[in-house]
């Protein structure tokens, strides 16, 4: 099992958009590529059809990976942290006051 990992809302919707945008647009997108690609001719020379299939292979590889982390995640609400503590995810800012 994955391990658990915890996003803000706005980090979860970040993760929901790119799913939603690789599986939406990119996945079409590039399977015209490949088509247009293997359009030109012999495939073992053809170096736009093995870059497009290539891209193919991250893109799927992506967004396997951002299913198991929306599988895996657990949304804090904002309201609840204490801001008053750092911890996992937060963002400090250090002023040199000399």
């Amino acid at each position: 099992m994955a391990e658990q990992k915890i996003y803000t809302q706005a980090g979860f919707k970040a993760l929901q958009d790119e799913f939603d945008y690789l599986v939406n647009v990119r996945v079409e997108e590039n399977k015209k590529e490949i088509s247009t690609a293997s359009a030109f001719g012999d495939l073992s020379e053809n170096s736009e059809y093995d870059e497009a299939k290539q891209e193919q292979g991250k893109i799927h590889a992506r967004i396997d990976e951002l299913r198991e982390m929306i599988a895996n995640a657990k949304v804090v609400d904002e309201s609840q942290i204490d801001e008053k503590t750092i911890s996992v995810g937060s963002i400090v800012v250090i002023y040199n006051v000399e």
